[in-house]
């Protein structure tokens, strides 16, 4: 009976390992459905020729700098050179939300949220006059 026991508790330990696994496998498929449909040319919304420009191998280029990106299902992470040409990167955290069938993204600094930038996708975006 102590056996059975034993191998009944064995099977429920190797289930939940199991299961594990898959929920973080999950997880990373998530977060690879949002970083792409960050890949692409961005506009800032009312500002003339502002552009964020994301790559697959985690380069972003700006109308000013080229970093690096990364990204969890929550934060969108972007390391831009610091203001002292010393070739430092500095992370700057942002929420996001995507709106328009992902042709609009919105980002909010995380310790500022009243900070708010707009960006339309390129195949979208509209010149403002």
């Amino acid at each position: 009976m102590i056996k059975k026991i034993i191998m009944f508790g064995i099977v429920v330990l190797l289930i939940c390992i199991g299961l594990s696994g898959c929920n973080e496998q999950d997880n990373n498929e998530d977060i690879q459905k949002i970083a792409n449909k960050f890949i692409g040319k961005w506009f800032e919304e009312g500002k003339n020729n502002q552009y964020m420009h994301f790559f697959r191998n985690g380069t972003v280029k700006d109308t000013e700098h080229v970093g690096t990106w990364t990204l969890t299902k929550d934060i969108l992470t972007l390391n831009i050179p610091t203001e002292s040409g010393s070739g430092d990167l500095m992370p700057i955290q942002f929420n996001y939300r995507f709106s328009n069938d992902g042709e609009r993204l919105t980002l909010n600094i995380v310790d500022k949220p009243l900070y708010k930038f707009h960006y339309t996708k390129e195949d979208a975006y509209v010149q403002p006059d």
